[in-house]
């Protein structure tokens, strides 16, 4: 349509229409220039430098592969725009003045900007439009400043666009604009046809399709990213379980590294029903955020946006689940190539694999649908309809809708710091769920809504050997009206409820911390369930919120092993764990099993590993618990291990702690730790293949437990914290009263040590070649360390130059090693 000089009320109306159909955060309106009817010459058209767009497709069509990186659609100019050296001012006399800015990329189906300094005084405006005033955006005004300075805008359509920026005589400062970069789109993105809705393959399917009649509130979740002002990526809405609508972007590492305050946020850009439409439908965005966590090792990327989601966007932000659990079905919901939002289903189960280092669920294929270049970045939801991931890349098309590879939300949960993981950000009041569903913010306010957060005791997927617990709940207040009371049921398992009031102070918004009534608890698996109601003794409005149920295990205390003489795990039974141990495997993943690949006892026994060499969820522990142990009357109670480790590199590399409770496991006190060459047992050499141990690579640790002698309840924790470096091996766990030897409790001896107790000189008879002698004392340190010649049949120890006290001694045979104790005594 071609406006003329004079404009109609029609026509205003339409220019109306227009600006709010393609809705950045703005204050509405048309440019004054048109309100007002003043007679403005054209201002000057800055022409951007040609460029070959067939050399840029096809560079495209290299780089899109595999899905790698945004969808471009656009050639980007450095420029330098600002109000002193650009554009023509007009002095509206004793009411302000009017700068008007033309910039012309000749061929461009659509232009956009990046201002590197945006402030404007309060009262001023700006208008961006194209030539023939047929696409407006604006009014941007002081509400669009930021710290940053920074600002962009999205598409607008042509060739040529017109900057108006209206500064009014009163200003108490004046205004600054520098536009530091002009984006020429070469890929129509805006050209909508029946046949041809958008740039995407045919298969794609509109969210408003019967396919996502379910999914309707995912799919107001999902977002379209303008990144670098030429590439387009998706994106989606988080919760946390502070539920405060926090603005989280979850998107792909490899949507980009930089200049995220001129990020745009597209919300709701989707055809309104499941025809194709004909022309461009509406949407609205922000535009700016900042990051708060990335990792390349699943390929995330958090950003928080500037502003939080105006109602009137009808945004949802959509749950997750941590856990490293297989999806049996589910959808994606993407931009494909800058596309209106599409949705692509699955209903094979997800695959775990390792793609060059990442932590990725491959989707075998798509049932309905695909995903294509600039889907990167989109949500996987699984059957509970929460994120488990977000598109990493792949191989699928609308021909061949096959593997596509999806970063691991579970492997993105931790990380060495807070920049580096979701944990700090999607669990800031640290519940310990892992799992949290979905919120709509754009539900009005209820006057009356009390909601359940979290469950602080006990925790999701707990372990312990009380025989009673004090539940503490986390509640918040979601309602209008302060919340001056509640009542609180809850149960174990399918017992009779417990109802408990509280009385209360909590203003809109707040949080409380609830301590319910000590309850009784049974040996096994348990599930505990809360359920609030009647706040300020009248009817919860929103009962979405009002309940939550936990699972935790509470351990038989019924046999507690004594550690005189001594208790031992050698892992050669076929059951893992053993009769006693509990795995704990926070991410359902790769955890601590039993293996017959190698043993430090001998060349066909058992030990226990976990394979760090595939396992890429950066930071994630793995534990191992021991039985309940007895340290009554040991004197002093000693904890030994054999361990074997190799790092994969100095930057790939993994930790082992031990730590020791003494009260039902609610408390750990760490009393081992080690990691990278510190933990080698190799003499820190790197080893790039899965790592075996040979014979002469496993290493004694000899730990003196003393400050827990007399506990009646001991457990042990072995914990594997994994930076995806090499394999760790334990075996011959071992905790034993000093004073009673090791060798007294060996069901099948092959050697003796006389004369024990000894001053100064031990002799070692043996039925076997002895081939290497190692003296520990009871701190682990190695003291002595002999190799015994060939057929020397009774090889001595000498300690007369060591001070009285229990020693360790490890004999290495041929096929194998076998320990002992020695007692020095004058």
């Amino acid at each position: 349509m071609k406006l003329f000089a004079t404009l109609t009320t029609y026509l205003l109306f339409v220019f109306i229409v227009i600006s709010n159909s393609f809705a950045q955060k703005n204050k509405g309106g048309i440019p004054l220039s048109m309100e007002k009817k003043i007679n403005l010459p054209l201002p000057y058209f800055h022409t951007m430098p040609a460029f070959n767009a067939v050399e840029m497709l096809a560079e495209d069509d290299s780089l899109n592969a595999n899905k790698i990186g945004p969808f471009r659609f656009g050639k980007n100019f450095n420029t330098a725009f600002n109000l002193e050296n650009s554009g023509t001012w007009t002095n509206l006399k004793q009411s302000g003045l009017i700068w008007r800015l033309g910039i012309s990329s000749p061929g461009a189906y659509s232009i956009n900007l990046i201002f590197e300094d945006y402030y404007l005084p309060p009262g001023a405006f700006l208008f961006i439009y194209n030539e023939n005033k047929t696409h407006i955006l604006g009014a941007f005004t002081h509400l669009n400043n930021h710290s940053s300075r920074k600002f962009a805008t999205d598409l607008i359509m042509g060739d040529k666009i017109i900057l108006e920026y209206y500064e009014p005589e009163k200003a108490k400062i004046k205004g600054s604009l520098l536009i530091a970069t002009v984006t020429h789109a070469y890929r129509d993105i805006l050209k909508f046809s029946k046949s041809d809705f958008g740039s995407s393959g045919q298969c794609n399917i509109n969210v408003n399709c019967k396919l996502g009649e379910s999914w309707e509130e995912q799919i107001r979740s999902v977002v379209m990213l303008v990144s670098g002002g030429n590439g387009f990526c998706s994106g989606v809405l988080i919760n946390n379980s502070a539920l405060d609508g926090k603005p989280y972007i979850l998107t792909a590492n490899h949507c980009g590294n930089s200049g995220f305050e001129s990020w745009i946020f597209r919300f709701n850009w989707e055809a309104p029903d499941c025809e194709n439409p004909t022309t461009a439908p509406p949407f609205q965005s922000l535009t700016g955020a900042k990051k708060r966590a990335n990792n390349p090792v699943s390929d995330f990327l958090l950003l928080e946006m500037f502003d939080k989601v105006p109602q009137s966007y009808n945004a949802y932000f959509s749950g997750w689940e941590n856990k490293n659990n297989q999806s049996e079905k589910g959808v994606t919901i993407h931009h494909p190539k800058g596309d209106i939002k599409k949705i692509s289903e699955y209903i094979k189960p997800t695959v775990s694999e390792n793609i060059d280092g990442t932590e990725i669920w491959k989707v075998i294929s798509w049932n309905k649908g695909t995903t294509e270049p600039g889907s990167s970045g989109s949500p996987l939801f699984d059957q509970n309809h929460r994120i488990i991931g977000q598109l990493y890349g792949g191989l699928a098309t609308c021909d061949n809708p096959k593997e596509d590879y999806y970063g691991k939300l579970s492997t993105s949960w931790d990380g060495i710091s807070n920049t580096l993981r979701l944990r700090d950000w999607l669990d800031p009041i640290n519940s310990g769920v892992t799992f949290l569903n979905g919120y709509d913010f754009g539900i009005p306010a209820f006057s009356l809504d009390a909601g359940i957060i979290a469950t602080l005791i006990p925790k999701n997927e707990s372990i312990t050997c009380v025989d009673s617990i004090t539940p503490v709940l986390l509640i918040k207040n979601f309602g209008l009206e302060t919340i001056n009371s509640v009542v609180i049921e809850f149960k174990i398992n399918n017992l009779p409820a417990h109802k408990q009031l509280f009385t209360l102070n909590l203003i809109q918004g707040d949080f409380d911390t609830l301590i319910l009534n000590t309850i009784g608890v049974t040996v096994g698996d348990n599930f505990f369930t809360a359920f609030v109601s009647n706040p300020n003794e009248s009817i919860d409005q929103n009962m979405a919120n009002d309940s939550i149920r936990v699972n935790f295990k509470i351990k038989n205390m019924d046999t507690i092993i004594s550690i005189s003489p001594a208790f031992r795990e050698n892992f050669e039974g076929l059951d893992f764990p053993p009769e006693g141990w509990d795995r704990i495997n926070p991410d359902n993943s790769i955890s601590w099993t039993r293996t017959k690949v190698a043993s430090s006892f001998s060349e066909n026994g058992a030990s226990i590993r976990i394979t760090n060499f595939h396992y890429n969820t950066n930071y994630q522990s793995d534990y191992l618990l021991s039985p309940a142990l007895n340290f009554t009357g040991s004197s002093p109670p000693t904890l030994e291990f054999d361990v074997a480790y190799s790092r994969f590199s100095s930057l790939k590399h993994d930790s082992l702690i031990v730590s020791v409770s003494v009260d039902c496991m609610l408390n750990w006190e760490r009393i081992y730790a080690k990691g990278n060459a510190l933990l080698s047992t190799n003499n820190g050499e790197n080893v790039t293949i899965s790592f075996v141990p040979k014979k002469d690579e496993w290493r004694k640790e000899i730990i003196n437990l003393n400050q827990f002698k007399d506990n009646q309840s001991v457990f042990l924790r072995f914990e594997n914290i994994n930076g995806n470096g090499n394999n760790l091996y334990l075996d011959n766990i071992a905790v034993y009263d000093a004073l009673n030897s090791i060798s007294n409790e060996n069901p099948n001896p092959h050697f003796s040590i006389f004369p024990n107790p000894s001053s100064s000189i031990f002799i070692v008879k043996s039925t076997e070649q002895v081939e290497e002698i190692t003296v520990y004392n009871l701190l682990g340190e190695v003291i002595l360390k002999l190799f015994v010649k060939k057929h020397e049949q009774q090889p001595q120890i000498d300690l007369s130059a060591f001070p009285d006290g229990i020693y360790i001694v490890e004999l290495i045979f041929l096929e194998g090693k076998k320990w002992g104790k020695l007692s020095k005594s004058n």
